[in-house]
């Protein structure tokens, strides 16, 4: 008898070697992932901006670069917002280098005992203080 493997085992061998040699095959054909994440805008959590629903953790989310949509119009947040009022329960965070911007925009805490203004309902009536 020769050393080595026997006749019986060589052919189920040959079979296993085919199967791997197949799958590494496949798995050559298939496209590379792409570098960059996906750009799909979160679907567990909204933006509402209307001084009535608790914003903090999506605006938490939307500073860090996250993805979102305005609550009412399912539209994406983008990359700038405005004009808007946002209802806290806790801290925001605003991390460097996101491109994230806001403008004219108004931060609430009913919580902390300061009472929300009647013009939060309505952006364009919110009282802006002049400079002099």
């Amino acid at each position: 008898m020769d050393p080595g493997l026997r006749r019986d085992d060589a052919f189920g061998a040959r079979r296993l070697l085919s199967f791997l040699f197949a799958a590494f095959l496949a798995l050559l054909q298939t496209p590379v992932l792409a570098a960059e994440p996906p750009q799909c805008a979160r679907g567990d959590m909204v933006l509402w901006g209307d001084g009535v629903h608790d914003d903090t953790a999506a605006l938490n989310a939307w500073l860090r670069g996250d993805s979102l949509v305005w609550a009412t119009s399912g539209e994406p947040v983008g990359e700038a917002i405005a004009n808007r009022v946002f209802r806290l329960s806790s801290a925001i965070y605003v991390p460097g280098g996101t491109g994230r911007e806001l403008e004219h925009f108004r931060l609430v805490w009913p919580e902390r005992g300061k009472p929300l203004p009647a013009a939060a309902s309505d952006p364009a009536k919110i009282p802006t203080r002049r400079r002099s």
